[in-house]
């Protein structure tokens, strides 16, 4: 999906993936 979305050089997924991540609460963890 577009757009692609890149959180410190690691490639998370389009836009909608990182939503899906941010709600579930994984981004913070994987920081």
């Amino acid at each position: 999906t577009f757009p692609m979305v890149f959180v410190k050089g690691v490639l998370i997924g389009g836009a909608s993936d990182l939503a899906k991540l941010i709600e579930s609460g994984e981004l913070p963890r994987k920081r």
